[in-house]
């Protein structure tokens, strides 16, 4: 599976401490696993999908999935409150 991240996904990341890196890792380890396991949004975003992070609930993994190039694509990683608000100014940051 090919991973590509969205500038802002990596602005973000490079940002969390060691322990919420591990959570994140483990996140990304099972949407990898199974890329249908996020809520599907609605909307203009109906392609990209929502993880909520079981051991940082506030948060959410915003990441789109193109099954025939088997691409995983990660968007955001924000807080719940600022997640779907930056992502609709900018979705293709």
């Amino acid at each position: 599976m090919k991973v590509i991240e969205a500038s802002h996904y990596k602005k973000t990341t490079k940002k969390l401490h060691s322990n919420e890196k591990n959570f994140l890792e483990d996140a990304l380890n099972a949407v990898k696993k199974d890329p249908s396991i996020g809520k599907v949004l609605k909307g203009r975003f109906s392609a990209d999908r929502s993880y909520r992070l079981k051991e940082m609930p506030k948060f959410r993994l915003i990441y789109s999935y193109d099954e025939q190039s088997d691409t995983l694509t990660l968007l955001e990683f924000e807080k719940r409150k600022n997640v779907y608000k930056k992502l609709s100014r900018n979705p293709f940051s």
